[in-house]
């Protein structure tokens, strides 16, 4: 039997944030990679990078969340939750 492989621990508050960011971008209409084409004016971030902030798999900087908001037109919400959710919170394990 081969071993399992042991899943690392997400936090529930990055969680909450990646659910909201989540839920932005299929409101816009966008897939993860032409959302982070589309970010930080054209220079863009990868699609696993998109990918990782919705799953609560890593903690984003707050530029991210800057770039996340303007894209996705969320007028400083997402930016709030990054504030309330993500800055104090643990990197994942």
């Amino acid at each position: 039997m081969a071993p399992r492989r042991r899943r690392g621990n997400v936090s529930p508050t990055l969680l909450a944030f990646g659910r909201q960011l989540h839920r932005y971008r299929e409101e816009a209409g966008l897939t993860q990679e032409s959302l982070g084409r589309r970010a930080n004016h054209g220079r863009g971030v990868t699609s696993q990078c998109v990918g990782q902030a919705e799953s609560g798999r890593t903690r984003c900087t707050r530029e991210f969340a800057e770039a996340m908001d303007r894209e996705l037109k969320a007028g400083g919400r997402l930016l709030q939750l990054w504030d309330d959710l993500v800055l104090g919170a643990v990197y994942p394990s």
